[in-house]
């Protein structure tokens, strides 16, 4: 079965988005990393793929009619001449919102992965360490200027390579219309569309982030191990997993004691007005 569709997008542009959209679409199956996971002899092909030796695509897309995501979207070049006739997605966001999601989610996984008790999800971790974090960032994934850098030069460089007629930009937020109109399928009734996916599963790779208190390991960049042993956590824009701070229980106590000696209601009791 030959790719219809090629993803072209990093990962965390609505990646899972984009496949659930795809299958629903009828582009089914639809590959993601996920599926690197699920199929565990697809790890030496790509493997073999990042070392740049050639091999038959068919091999991995054996059940595929679409691809999104990481690693589909690092070899888009090739997977694009192979498939002279499959369609490109080239999924986008805005810059820092991708950066801090990369940052928020498969980046600290990765250090998970790197430290995990199976060797099967080390393998894993090195490998998307390998491809991703020191071969498509450079290195570079903590330095967030050069990171958002890479991002732009990605899409620009896509845009440039592909025909315009075999290219849609696409943001899940755009919704079915522009996705349909572009692989020619009809708009599906009654399906979720593509931005609200995006809500649903944004917050699913969080799941498995490190807690706190558990060793902060970054998978180590090529530019990490040269300036010291230890690395230290990224500097994001926006700190990771910060979230508005509570008002102190006590503070809240104190306010309540001050309103009542006024005789003033606690707005908590308070009827709902709107």
């Amino acid at each position: 079965m030959a790719l219809e569709v090629i993803g072209a997008g990093f990962g965390r542009t609505g990646t899972r988005s984009l496949q659930l959209a795809l299958q629903q679409l009828g582009f089914s199956k639809c590959y993601h990393m996920a599926e690197v996971g699920a199929n565990p002899d697809h790890l030496r092909l790509w493997k073999a793929a990042t070392r740049g030796e050639s091999f038959d695509w068919d091999r991995i897309f054996e059940d595929y009619r679409a691809g999104v995501d990481w690693p589909v979207s690092a070899f888009w070049r090739e997977l694009a001449e192979y498939y002279p006739d499959a369609k490109v997605v080239l999924s986008t966001r805005d810059e820092d919102a991708w950066f801090r999601s990369v940052h928020n989610t498969i980046y600290p996984n990765s250090a998970q992965g790197l430290a995990s008790e199976d060797a099967a999800v080390r393998r894993r971790a090195r490998w998307v360490t390998e491809l991703i974090w020191n071969g498509v960032l450079d290195g570079k994934v903590e330095d967030r200027e050069a990171a958002i850098a890479i991002f732009r030069r990605h899409l620009d460089e896509v845009r440039h390579t592909i025909p315009p007629q075999r290219l849609l930009t696409f943001e899940a937020a755009d919704g079915w219309e522009p996705l349909c109109a572009f692989l020619d399928v009809p708009v599906p009734r009654r399906a979720v569309p593509p931005h609200q996916h995006h809500r649903a599963v944004a917050g699913q790779t969080r799941v498995n982030r490190l807690e706190p208190g558990q060793p902060s390991r970054r998978p180590r960049t090529r530019a990490a191990s040269a300036r010291a042993p230890e690395l230290a956590a990224p500097r994001c824009p926006c700190p990771s997993g910060s979230t508005p701070s509570a008002r102190p229980p006590q503070r809240r106590s104190r306010l309540r004691d001050a309103r009542a000696a006024r005789g003033s209601p606690d707005p908590a009791h308070e009827p709902a007005t709107r």
